[in-house]
């Protein structure tokens, strides 16, 4: 059933560990029992947040960023049976909290 309150879709962010799969399993729900699509969200380091750790930095942000979409889409296919057009998926560098507040709208 269609929630009229809810007018946007579910955004989920996910870490690529168990809990983010969690925290998938329930968005899906959430957004299925709405009928809503599902916003799947993932915050990659920027390469200054590696800056000190590597001379590389860039480089592995980058790689980050392209792995953890490839790894982000796999998880979303193996735990949720919804089609591509009803899971967005976003892989964007920056603080968590901050891409999150951004893609719900709230920054």
């Amino acid at each position: 059933m269609k929630d009229p309150q809810l007018s946007h879709p579910v955004l989920v962010a996910h870490d690529l560990t168990i809990s983010g799969d969690e925290a998938l399993r329930q968005g899906d729900a959430w957004a299925r029992r709405h009928d809503h699509p599902q916003v799947v969200c993932h915050a990659a380091p920027e390469a200054s947040a590696l800056a000190g750790m590597w001379s590389d930095a860039a480089a592995r942000a980058d790689r980050h960023a392209s792995e953890a979409h490839d790894r982000l889409r796999e998880r979303v296919a193996a735990i949720v049976d919804r089609p591509a057009d009803q899971v967005h998926l976003i892989v964007e560098r920056g603080r968590a909290v901050r891409v999150l507040l951004r893609h719900a709208g709230l920054a």
